[in-house]
């Protein structure tokens, strides 16, 4: 929430005054619906992530602070995102034996934002504890944990965790045993910066490497994994410098003496690059991507959370031109366990700071950056957008309404997890784009699920005065399905009611996945129609299931069509079905009725709490329609009307319904004749 009276009259962005906030934000990230989780303290701001945790909303600045009811001790765990339950995973924490504290746990702990419930994670807790773990997810959804502490008074001294788990939706923990690294075990397991490259597979750089220079590894998550060295960094770490994931198959570092390097890791042999000098060195600071892709390195001290040596002058890089320049001063020290993280509303965040001291932050502040002022500082009128998808796999294309005269960049942030100076999964994406007509923009994303990650982004529209948009909240589902075009036939084990068929298709897929194989198989999901085709898919395949049904209200809440965007007749519905980011549709029940649910694949809400039942297939194919007759000809060609005053993409589905398409003008002549057949 920008201050109406905010001005920028130097042009490199300007802080808004101090906020009150209701703990130390030692950890931080961006949920998929743009409002923000901090946790990591108690409201006095003293160490524990058992008592409270906030969730604030950046356009009206709302706080809601909730209790955590599960008495587990989230302090200096690391947070990601369950891309198909989408829930919060909080892993690891901290333990108290004999008193004493910053010792190491097993547990998983979730957060739904939904239900802004916190519970213990269902698929259950790691395989071995973990204090201070690093975390990255893969291009198929699943997760995956490196280091951490694991037991604080080993034999020989402080014994880290050497080898990975990788977590897999609705299954659980792995340990990866091929990963085992002694160096790992020994001290160089303090928040590892750990990056998935676009082949797959994963970069790690060791933290609190001295002056000898970081190791950088690269690991290979398939069976039971295996860990190679493949180049050092060649500058100093400690435990306490900042990284961030900026790019596909880049990283920034800023090293121990304030030199920030960029790691090229798109080859087969990393390659490192130093930037500037931006010294004194930053211990504790934090970077952050914008909206246009620029980074800024904001907080840190010279020594470890000293006072004296405080680095309060906001630093930005750009990319693009390779320029480091500076911004205002923050209005006070932001040492150990503060944060920073990118909203919604395209400024930074910076919170926390504390437990232990020297200060106890239990505030925030607000950085705007210079593209949301005009060349005279005041503030620039913002272009709207609003997406008429919100959840689409990687490679689909999607559309964007706006009221800007002219779309210069479209780009994408993928919501990060921030804490002690690693941001976790955030990496940009500037997205290609074309304007369709009417304010309408059609977007493309990459095809590779390890570039255009699983997750939630936010979508950035710039108008042509370089101005963003509010962020839209764009949901990357996993497609751990990735169909094989057949144009055969249906199996012939298939069963038949009336002008359909159906086969059973892959059980336990998210409803896009299920989407993606039924039309790959030239099908489509189930769309029941009536009572009779009702009770026919519980006697044919089971009760004691539920079911992928193909109908969706995405594009509009309550409103539910089929996979053709038609508006559907027959309906079976448990309940009204009405809940926002629940956009898809479920036999759910023994005794046929409906309900509404997520994109998810084997768990789903109730009342009681989350439940786990297969959820089948069934792909319904239908005889080929008759051959549509026609009201007027030209050439080879046949036109019928259809409905007046439907938007585009309903025009689009009403003749693709009636086995036509949109009227595509190829001639003069043709032009001619519509003109003088219909007006």
């Amino acid at each position: 929430m920008i201050p109406s009276d905010l001005t920028d009259m130097e042009g490199n962005g300007e802080w808004a005054g101090l906020q009150d906030w209701p703990l130390i934000g030692i950890h931080a990230m961006v949920l998929p619906d743009g409002q923000i989780l901090t946790f990591g303290t108690n409201e006095l701001g003293m160490q524990g992530g058992q008592f409270i945790y906030d969730i604030w909303d950046p356009i009206t600045g709302i706080h809601t602070t909730l209790p955590n009811t599960t008495g587990t001790d989230v302090f200096c765990s690391q947070i990601a995102l369950d891309t198909y339950l989408d829930y919060a995973l909080m892993v690891g924490g901290d333990n108290r034996i004999n008193g004493q504290p910053n010792q190491s746990i097993f547990d998983v702990t979730a957060y739904d934002y939904q239900t802004q419930t916190i519970f213990e994670a269902p698929e259950g807790d790691l395989n071995t504890a973990r204090w201070y773990p690093g975390m990255v997810t893969l291009g198929s959804g699943d997760i995956v944990t490196v280091g951490g502490r694991e037991d604080r008074y080993a034999p020989g001294g402080t014994q880290g965790n050497d080898t990975l788990e990788m977590y897999r939706s609705g299954l659980g923990w792995d340990l990866l045993d091929g990963t085992q690294s002694d160096r790992l075990g020994n001290n160089k397991w303090y928040y590892p910066p750990v990056w998935q490259k676009s082949d797959g597979t994963l970069v790690m750089v060791e933290p609190n490497s001295g002056s000898g220079g970081a190791y950088i590894y690269s690991i290979d998550v398939e069976g039971e994994g295996a860990m190679t060295q493949i180049g050092v960094l060649g500058y100093p770490l400690a435990n306490q410098t900042s990284s961030i994931g900026h790019r596909p198959d880049m990283a920034l570092i800023l090293d121990n003496n304030g030199v920030l390097l960029e790691l090229d890791f798109s080859g087969d042999t990393p390659v490192v690059e130093e930037i500037a000098d931006i010294g004194p060195r930053r211990l504790d600071s934090d970077m952050t991507i914008l909206a246009d892709g620029r980074v800024v390195i904001t907080g840190g001290s010279t020594a470890f959370n000293d006072l004296a040596g405080a680095q309060q002058t906001l630093v930005i890089y750009d990319p693009e031109v390779g320029s480091v320049t500076y911004g205002e001063d923050e209005n006070l020290a932001r040492l150990y366990h503060s944060t920073t993280l990118l909203t919604a509303d395209g400024t930074v965040l910076s919170v926390g700071g504390g437990a232990p001291g020297p200060l106890t932050n239990l505030n925030a502040e607000v950085w705007v950056p210079d593209y949301l002022f005009e060349e005279d500082g005041t503030q620039a009128e913002r272009p709207e957008a609003e997406m008429l998808a919100t959840t689409i796999l990687p490679g689909q294309a999607f559309v964007i309404d706006t009221d800007a005269v002219e779309v210069t960049r479209v780009t994408a942030i993928r919501s990060g997890a921030v804490t002690h100076g690693t941001t976790a999964d955030a990496r940009f994406v500037e997205l290609e784009f074309r304007e369709i007509a009417n304010g309408k923009v059609e977007v493309f994303t990459p095809e590779n699920a390890n570039i255009f990650v699983p997750g939630s982004w936010m979508v950035f529209v710039f108008d042509e005065d370089g101005v963003p948009s509010v962020a839209e909240m764009l949901d990357v589902d996993p497609g751990r399905f990735t169909p094989e075009p057949d144009t055969d036939a249906p199996d012939p084990d298939t069963i038949s009611l009336g002008n359909s068929t159906y086969q059973l298709g892959t059980t336990n897929l998210t409803w896009l996945d299920a989407r993606a194989e039924a039309e790959a198989l030239g099908g489509k999901i189930v769309e029941i129609d009536s009572e009779a085709e009702n009770d026919f898919i519980l006697s044919t395949f089971g009760n004691d299931v539920r079911y992928h049904l193909g109908f969706t209200d995405e594009a509009e809440e309550g409103v539910w069509r089929d996979q053709d965007g038609n508006l559907i007749g027959f309906e079976n519905w448990r309940s009204s079905p009405v809940s926002e980011a629940q956009d898809y549709a479920y036999l759910a029940t023994a005794d046929g009725q409906w309900d509404d649910g997520r994109n998810t694949s084997t768990g789903f809400r109730t009342d009681s709490g989350w439940e786990f039942r297969d959820t089948l297939l069934v792909i319904e194919f239908e005889e080929e329609p008759a051959t549509p007759s026609y009201d007027y000809a030209f050439g080879t060609s046949g036109y019928v009307l259809g409905t007046s005053n439907l938007d585009w993409d309903e025009a689009r589905a009403e003749a693709l319904a009636s086995g036509g398409r949109i009227l595509e003008v190829d001639s003069a002549a043709e032009n001619a004749f519509l003109q003088e057949t219909f007006g």
